[in-house]
């Protein structure tokens, strides 16, 4: 079975880094997007 998968949409390098971090070691798999836009894409 896959792990869950989380997208984050922020556009603060440093705090997306801290989630993708946190949430990847809590077994999550991370999508990340910058923009609304991009996170619908």
């Amino acid at each position: 079975m896959s792990a869950p998968t989380i997208l984050i949409i922020e556009d603060e390098i440093h705090i997306a880094n801290a989630l993708v971090f946190n949430l990847e070691a809590e077994g999550y798999q991370v999508r990340h997007a910058v923009s609304g836009e991009e996170g619908l894409d």
